[in-house]
């Protein structure tokens, strides 16, 4: 798995990052927002983003008036998401943490009280996600809620097939990962597995979304004008928490509440 490829490949890093500006990112970015923010108490939360990559999704919660702390053990990520920080202006960057370790090392560093707890596009990159889930667990608080975002694995070769790829469409209902726009092999996960992983650690999943049902399957979303755009985003919206199409997201977006 890549789980060290943010470590050492920076180009790999950026192309991750360059991802987030664009309108597939975008997109991505606003829905787990959305579908994160819904299930927050109303008033400023302090939340941990665990394997915060550049802050993309952390900055905008620190914008929204939340105190953040961005987990990320990468040293180009760790980089990266400083200069992210330091260009916010000096309100947003005194609601904003950064410490370097990993989910596991996080644990003893950081108080296990947070009102919520992000892990979004991480798992797909570990070969197990049991070690980073019983983490989060134990930095949230009683009664906060663990968000987590990975790929389907009930919808490998959705991609491949809407791009005309059958062979690899064919491929993907046998295989356990695929690759994905980054070049690198990732596993994925089901709604049913985390629950279960989950429900082991005391915390129950209180619903789950489609991410990525139309946009992460297509290469021309760039083109659209801002009025195209927010179409987009409002069908993502529906489509994120509407059966059937939120089962063949590339993504699924997780959400559980600890234990009181």
């Amino acid at each position: 798995m890549a789980d060290r490829l943010w470590d050492t490949d920076r180009e790999v890093a950026d192309q991750f990052l360059r991802h987030y500006s664009g309108a597939r990112g975008r997109v991505r970015t606003t829905l787990v927002h959305e579908q994160v923010t819904a299930f927050l108490p109303d008033r400023a939360c302090r939340i941990a983003d665990v394997g915060a990559g550049g802050g993309q999704q952390a900055l905008r919660l620190a914008r929204a008036g939340h105190r953040v702390t961005l987990v990320e053990p990468s040293p180009l990520m760790a980089d990266r998401a400083r200069s992210a920080i330091a260009s916010c202006d000096a309100a947003v960057r005194g609601r904003v943490t950064l410490v370097q370790a990993d989910a596991e090392a996080a644990v003893s560093l950081l108080p296990g009280d947070f009102d919520a707890v992000l892990c979004h596009g991480v798992l797909m990159y570990l070969p197990d996600p049991a070690p980073v889930l019983t983490a989060l667990a134990r930095l949230c608080r009683p009664g906060g809620i663990v968000s987590v975002l990975t790929k389907n694995a009930g919808a490998l070769a959705m991609r491949h097939g809407l791009q005309g790829d059958f062979a690899a469409a064919l491929a993907c209902f046998e295989a356990r990962e695929s690759v994905g726009w980054l070049g690198v092999p990732t596993r994925g996960d089901t709604v049913g597995g985390l629950t279960r992983l989950l429900a082991a650690r005391d915390v129950g999943v209180e619903d789950w979304f489609g991410v990525g049902v139309f946009s992460d399957h297509r290469r021309d979303l760039d083109a659209l004008d801002e009025a195209g755009y927010r179409l987009l985003e409002q069908a993502e919206l529906i489509a994120a928490r509407t059966d059937p199409y939120r089962a063949v997201a590339r993504l699924i977006h997780v959400v559980g509440r600890a234990a009181e």
